[in-house]
């Protein structure tokens, strides 16, 4: 996990905040597998309810993106590739 600067150029008395995670799901590429909900070790990922995509599934939803602590195991799970990780300064 990378640690950033409070704000350019500050490092008073040493402290860092801790890089936020964004979870990004590409919902028309996403086909309801949910290998991602299964993977996730915070529990940040639910299956999807309600609307269908182009190709008729119900992609994965992020029900709360602070928790998300960026291990990227949801990424790596999707066969699709519709699961990107992005850091957030």
């Amino acid at each position: 996990m990378r640690l950033v600067p409070k704000s350019p150029g500050d490092r008073t008395r040493g402290v860092d905040r801790v890089a936020k995670k964004v979870v990004i799901i590409n919902t028309e590429k996403c086909k309801g597998c949910y290998l991602c909900v299964e993977a996730c070790p915070k529990n940040i990922l639910e299956k999807g309810s309600g609307a269908l995509n182009k190709s008729g599934y119900s992609a994965a939803m992020v029900l709360s993106e602070s928790e998300c602590i960026g291990c990227i195991g949801c990424a790596l799970m999707c066969p699709d590739g519709a699961i990107s990780i992005l850091e957030e300064t």
